[in-house]
């Protein structure tokens, strides 16, 4: 509608200013841009995804420690790098999971005793004290004399020994220890099974002839105190203790050999 003020007639809709706009360009024009464009992000989409996850690249394998649950170290010499990847920076997700960090030393040390205890020397480290405190327990709970000290002075000298070689290596102490620490742990643990195992012998002698002597008293109606089981358990341990040295001195010789410097 429009209202007359007189001779003038003003019109009562809004004014609206349009700009002017550039020519058109044909349709056929826009859409071939569009699917160039299209085409170009896909392009790059793919790229991107078969540099980090493509079938035909494998995982690129950063010398980091990694902050996860269970943490672990990648080691670079021993996996393939990816090239790609390597001469192009890290995706930001990757950034924000392969931060270096450095492990807790409570971790590390709950690690370094898993370790141990899973190796072949602290499995047999914890069977020659087992065996040891077997064979000085059945001698020293019956009578014995003569030779049986030796056997006795065999199996007390070494466990203690033992016990000290194991403790040690489990806190990761033997840094400490002078002279025979350090680099030369590794040669130390080896000697002490090796002169072990060689002491043992005598000792395995030693309860086979008591053995036999006092096999006469195992009887069924034989009334006096018999020592002919006794001595034939600590014969048994004797055995089992001389091959548990022996197997752990054969192993440190072969660590020693490779040119390892630890003892697992």
């Amino acid at each position: 509608m429009a209202r007359r003020w007189g001779k003038a007639q003003i019109s009562s809709r809004p004014l609206v200013f349009r700009p002017k706009l550039p020519p058109h360009k044909p349709l056929e024009e826009k859409e071939g841009r569009g699917a160039a464009q299209l085409e170009g992000r896909k392009r790059k989409g793919t790229q991107r995804r078969g540099r980090v996850f493509g079938k035909s690249q494998r995982w690129c394998r950063l010398p980091l420690f990694i902050s996860l649950p269970s943490p672990f170290i990648l080691n670079p010499s021993t996996s393939s790098f990816c090239r790609s990847a390597l001469s192009s920076p890290p995706a930001p997700f990757l950034r924000q999971l392969f931060v270096p960090t450095e492990m807790p030393p409570q971790l590390q040390a709950s690690t370094n005793y898993q370790q141990f205890l899973r190796s072949i020397i602290g499995v047999a480290r914890i069977l020659q004290i087992l065996l040891g405190a077997g064979l000085w327990a059945i001698i020293a709970a019956n009578k014995y004399d003569g030779p049986v000290h030796f056997v006795l002075f065999v199996a007390v000298l070494f466990w203690l020994l033992t016990l000290a070689l194991f403790f040690i290596t489990l806190l990761g102490k033997q840094d400490l220890v002078p002279l025979v620490g350090g680099d030369r742990w590794l040669t130390t643990n080896a000697a002490h099974d090796l002169v072990a195992a060689l002491l043992y012998l005598p000792a395995i002698g030693v309860m086979a002839y008591k053995t036999e002597r006092s096999a006469y008293c195992n009887v069924e109606h034989y009334k006096h105190p018999c020592p002919y089981k006794a001595y034939l358990a600590a014969s048994t341990f004797s055995c089992l203790c001389a091959s548990a040295y022996f197997l752990s001195a054969v192993y440190g010789s072969c660590r020693k050999c490779r040119g390892e410097q630890t003892v697992f």
